[in-house]
This record gives C-alpha cells, structure tokens and sequence, in this order.
C-alpha cells in the first residue's frame, strides 16, 4: 500500500523521484512487452473538488503461463506490477489523482486475456489548498537528487521514452441473434471490440412489450456475455419516437398519465441493470433536421413536450446515479441547425442541474460525404465546453455513393474512420467510438453497403487499421 500523501495534499519532489523508480521500470516491462500481451482498459471517476490516492481494482487473466504479472497503468504511467491470475483479484495502485476521469490500462505480457470487473478510487479526501510560505520551497531547493535518476530524469524529458498514446475505446453494436450462436462472432467482440450496445434489445417495444411486463431475458444474456469478456455495456435506448409497444403508441393519454409511464419504464429499466450499464442513451434522436423537437409515431413530444427529455434523465439518475446518461443524435455531426440546436438543449438542460453527462453523435455516414477532421473536432468542441462528455455512438459508412472502383471506395471508408477516430483522440472530452456492427453482412444498411471495418469472412479491412490507429 502507499505510503500517504503529506498533511499539506502536495509530494516534495524527493517523493516523485522515489515513485519514478518503480514506474520506470513498469515503463519498460510495458515497451517491452510483445505484441499479443492481453490488455483491458477501464476509468474511474474522481469526484469534483476532491483528490485521491489511487485506485482499487478487481483483475482477472486467463491462459497465462506461470508466475505471469500484469502491469497497471493510469493515464500514460505505468505504476505498478502485479501477479494475475484465473480468479478475481482486489489490487491497488497509487498514483495521485487530480478531478475527473482518468483511464486505468491493464496490460498482461504471458497472459491470452486480461479483464476488470470493477474499479473505484480509493483515499479521496477534500482537494487542499496550495501551501503558503517558503518552507516547501527551501526544502525542495536544498534536495538534490542521485546521478542515476537525474540521468533518468533528463532521458525522459527528451522523449526517450515517449509517453503512450491515448487510447480511445472501440465498441460495436450487437445483434444478439446472430451472435449468441456463433462463435467466430463471439471471438471476433472479444479479441476486438473494448464495449457492447445492443442493436435493438433494449428498446422499449423488446423491454415492455405489454405495460407493466419487463421481459430481460435476452438483455440479461447479452450483458453477461459483455461483462464476462471485460467489455462495457452502452444501454440502447430508453426513450425513442420508434420501436416502441403498441400500448404506448395507440394509448389515450394525458401530459400526467404518459409522464407515469415514462418514469415508470426508465426507473425499472435503468434500476434492472443497476452497475452493470455503465453508459445509457437516455433520449434518442430528440429533433428533426430544422432542429425543432421531433414527433415521430411516439406520443413523447407531443404530449409532453421538450419536458419529456428532462423527465427521463432525472428518472434515470434516480435508478442508478453512476452511470453516464446521454442524449444520442443523428446527423449532428455537420454545422447547421440541427447541430445547433443540440448544443442548445445540452446547454439548457445543464444550467438547470437536469442530469445530462454527455452528448452521443452518430456519424452514419457514406464515402461520398463523410465529415473530415476537423469537423467533428469542432462539433465535439462545442460539447467539451459545456462539460459534457462526446462519444461517436453508431458509425459506419456505406460506399455505393462514391465514385470509383471498389478498392478506391473502401480507401475512402478508411478515411473516413481515420477523421472520426482522429477528432476523437484529439478531444479527451470524446471517450470512446461505436461501429454500429462488426463485419459488412451484420449491417443495417445490407451486406452490399460493406460499411462496416470487417468484411463477411471478418477479415479487416482498411478501415479497422485506420479505426484502430
């Protein structure tokens, strides 16, 4: 365990030399480590205003040779070596962490795979004030260290090690039925793919077909099947204007019986899947292209108005306040009214406390008018400065729109992957990137769109090496 940090919150430099030893040397173990060492990643939240010592993790491997170790890194360091092994292990490794999100990476040299189950931090206490005076100064001054870690200090400072680059998570939506029975589907999720959004198995009209009947089977299975494999799940969706029950869309309703129904479903929905849903899209696709509020075959906005899109977030908070809720959206990706009327909404709902953590663009796109760069960088901007998180959420790129041969179209899908994989690394506000299926045949668009990173035999194609970076 850590040695805890001193009474005035900051480290005298002597410290960090003393931790540079160890994470130095976890450093080299990662660099060194071959290609096909297992890795799983996971982030923990610490909480505004607040600090903390480290994290707490539970860690599991498989298919390891004796003795194996794993390294555990938070952010771009390396900070300590751990032994792994079939069952689930409690670890800790300490690093001072300031507010916010930080990524824990998990990286198992001898192992075929690695997972988290859960990870949390541990010894948050108040953030402290910056000490006054010249007594830390004048002992930092007095400190001069050993030749050795000088000699490290400078090596690291010129790069000779470079600092890992920021991984962005990869997810996939998956169709249960053509997953759960084959398993080179199965294998090609967990070799590949670090989160699962369900196609359409946790829609309203598959959760509650008939009112006040939940049927979770299906959900259930493809959750555990996610989680056993160290994979998150993004909750797909609570509230949308289609594949709803006929109960909902040819109801009778007033603005207090349908807000019922509303909280009723997300509450029990969100509440069911209670830590094991770590992402939700609470509202999907709230307006249409003029950005007004869309209607659609849903009483939702006609009835209740914009207000229905604050009622399900505070319901949703309500049955779990650790998971991340977001307002998913089409075609926002592009400047324009749409575009703008989103940030609009975020902007409302966050200056009236409503529980909004994120924003969720789509980017269905095709190679003949994908958004390059530096236009989704500028869409995600505008999200990051309300506070919100952005994630890519159902990205694909059909190619019978462009021009060319074949193999000049597919050159151009990896382009278009590369753009949207690239504005997301740039922004740490952008978290993770969902393809909306994992080989061309699985698609919704049809297997002759090969919008999709692998083709019907999953073999990758360019645009996974362009995606995957």
């Amino acid at each position: 365990m850590a040695s805890p940090l001193p009474a005035d919150g900051y480290s005298l430099p002597v410290t960090r030399f003393a931790r540079a030893i160890p994470a130095a040397l976890a450093l080299a173990a990662v660099l060194a480590a071959p290609a096909g060492a297992a890795t799983t990643r996971a982030d923990v939240s610490v909480p505004p205003g607040t600090t903390a010592r480290g994290v707490a993790l539970e860690v599991r491997a498989t298919g390891c040779a004796a003795r194996s170790r794993a390294v555990i890194a938070i952010g771009d360091s390396p900070v300590r070596r751990v032994g792994v092994g079939a069952r689930w292990r409690a670890r800790r490794a300490a690093r001072a962490l300031e507010p916010g999100r930080h990524a824990v990476a998990i990286r198992a040299p001898r192992c075929r795979r690695v997972a988290v189950r859960r990870v949390r931090p541990v010894g948050v206490a108040p953030l402290p004030a910056p000490p006054t005076g010249s007594a830390v100064q004048s002992r930092a001054a007095s400190w001069t260290p050993p030749p050795a870690l000088a000699a490290l200090s400078a090596q690291l400072a010129a790069g000779a090690a470079a600092p890992l680059p920021r991984h962005l998570p990869i997810g996939t939506a998956v169709s249960w039925e053509r997953v759960r029975g084959d398993e080179a589907l199965r294998s090609l999720f967990a070799r590949r793919f670090d989160s699962l959004t369900p196609e359409n198995e946790m829609k309203m009209a598959f959760l509650q077909p008939r009112r006040g009947e939940f049927d979770f089977e299906t959900a259930d299975a493809m959750v555990r099947f996610a989680r056993l494999r160290g994979a998150r799940v993004r909750g797909h969706t609570l509230v949308w204007h289609q594949q709803n029950p006929g109960w909902l869309t040819h109801g009778k309703w007033t603005a207090g019986t349908l807000e019922e129904a509303l909280g009723d479903h997300v509450r029990t929905v969100v509440g069911h899947f209670r830590g094991r849903v770590d992402t939700w899209d609470v509202v999907n696709e709230p307006l249409e292209a003029d950005g007004s509020l869309r209607a659609g075959d849903a009483p939702w906005a006609p009835v209740l108005g914009a207000s229905y899109i604050e009622t399900a977030l505070r319901a949703a908070r309500a049955a779990d306040p650790g998971a991340r809720l977001f307002v998913n959206e089409l075609a926002a990706e592009h400047p324009g009214p749409k575009l703008d009327a989103l940030v609009a909404l975020a902007a409302d709902l966050r200056a009236r406390g409503v529980p909004l953590d994120g924003i969720g663009l789509q980017n269905h796109t095709t190679v003949g008018g994908f958004p390059d760069r530096d236009r989704l960088a500028a869409a995600i901007a505008r999200f990051a400065a309300l506070g919100l998180e952005v994630e890519i959420t159902e990205m694909d790129v059909g190619t019978t729109a462009g021009a060319g041969s074949l193999e000049d179209r597919l050159a151009r899908q990896a382009d278009a992957y590369a753009a949207a994989a690239q504005a997301c690394r740039a922004n740490p506000a952008c978290t993770r990137l969902t393809v909306w299926g994992m080989a061309d045949h699985l698609s919704w668009l049809g297997g002759g769109e090969r919008a999709l990173p692998f083709d019907e035999t999953l073999a990758p194609k360019p645009a996974w090496a362009a995606l995957a970076g």
